[in-house]
């Protein structure tokens, strides 16, 4: 028997694949969610990550907490890092909020970017 993998979307998908009892279908189901826990490829590539970068986190996130997101604006080498009254997804439950904060990096952005000659390059070092 499978361990069960407490996610409100992939347990669904799970319980119809067992409800039609392709067995196959449900190892390949719970491998591609187990997967997709596994971010050791992800937190390799931040490093590479040279694009000025906006973190968004909520205050009250209960699945990941704010400090992941200040670790990893701190690790991103030109974050801005901004927190939000909400919980898991600041552009949904703080819309105006957020538009606002991420047009202001926009602007900055754009500013920067066009000033310079060089474009990309001319950023390098900058802290947001």
């Amino acid at each position: 028997m499978l361990p069960f993998l407490a996610a409100p979307v992939g347990v669904f998908a799970i319980w119809r694949i067992a409800a039609s009892r392709k067995w196959g279908a449900i190892a390949a189901a719970y491998a591609t969610m187990l997967a997709t826990l596994d971010t050791r490829a992800l937190v390799a590539s931040i490093p590479r990550v040279t694009a000025p970068t906006l973190v968004a986190w909520g205050r009250s996130d209960r699945s990941v907490p704010v400090e992941h997101g200040r670790r990893l604006a701190r690790e991103l080498r030109r974050a801005r890092f901004e927190v939000f009254d909400c919980g898991h997804s600041p552009p949904e439950e703080t819309p105006h909020a957020f538009a606002e904060v991420a047009s202001a990096f926009l602007k900055w952005f754009d500013m920067r970017r066009f000033a310079q000659r060089d474009g990309w390059v001319a950023l390098a070092g900058t802290r947001y």
